[in-house]
């Protein structure tokens, strides 16, 4: 409850001019991306020494196979549907319809790039690990799609999180109404273990790309929001800083 009160409290943070494109808040973002690509291939590298036989004989292999021994028509069908929460086309657009509707709320273009920011990223951490640990898809015959690219990580995974949750972080800063937090971030959780799970049991991906992918995601989001200076502690810093701004500009200006 104390970090929703925080979290609205940092709804003027979001009022100063784009804090990513600041030195400090790009650095943060450089760092943290390259910091997420290192991770991410470090687990699979580790995961591949450990696991050598992790497609036939690991638990990726044994969990997709349970998945496709009992997979239940009806469910499938649903969960595909809730997949598509977890693509490109439909979290694009429900972004710019989030961030416009804050953006008249706060009155801050910010509230619109967070959640661009959070995808975006996401989406550029998931094409430069996929190319570099190049993994490959479950086989076709426990697949029931046939997915394009390397499997991990889940690129539905990492949007799912780190959307859906900076989208719940907006609306948690635009809001007064206590029980609007707890619903928006129980909603966003939920999503995101929703497209996880459906992308295991279509067949789409391994378990470590999902696991990975929710890591990604919330570790990204986590990056964004320090570099915009949106996290409690970080906007106390970022409003010192723009007052010690402000009150040199008037001592250089009384002169």
């Amino acid at each position: 409850m104390m970090w929703v009160v925080h979290t609205q409290r940092s709804t003027s943070q979001l009022r100063l001019p784009l804090p990513w494109v600041s030195a400090s808040g790009m650095w943060i973002l450089t760092v943290g991306y390259l910091a997420l690509v290192l991770a991410a291939c470090l687990v699979a590298l580790v995961h591949s020494a450990v696991s050598p036989e992790w497609h036939t004989t690991g638990v990726d292999a044994q969990v997709a196979g349970a998945l496709a021994a009992d997979r239940n028509p009806a469910l499938l069908r649903v969960l595909q549907t809730l997949s598509l929460l977890g693509k490109v086309w439909v979290v694009g657009p429900l972004v710019t319809l989030v961030g416009v509707v804050a953006w008249r709320r706060t009155g801050s273009w910010n509230t619109f790039w967070l959640p661009v920011l959070a995808g975006a990223g996401g989406l550029a951490i998931s094409v430069v690990v996929k190319f570099l640990v190049n993994r490959p898809r479950p086989p076709l015959e426990i697949a029931t799609i046939e997915a394009f690219g390397p499997s991990y990580p889940s690129g539905h995974a990492i949007r799912a999180t780190a959307v859906y949750a900076a989208l719940a972080w907006l609306v948690t800063a635009s809001t007064r109404r206590r029980a609007v937090p707890s619903v928006a971030w129980l909603t966003a959780v939920l999503i995101a273990v929703a497209v996880g799970f459906a992308r295991l049991y279509e067949g789409a991906h391994w378990l470590v790309d999902v696991l990975v992918g929710y890591g990604i995601g919330a570790g990204w989001l986590l990056v964004v929001l320090v570099a915009g200076g949106l996290l409690p502690a970080t906007t106390t810093a970022a409003h010192r800083s723009s007052q010690r701004g402000r009150h040199l500009a008037r001592r250089s200006s009384g002169h």
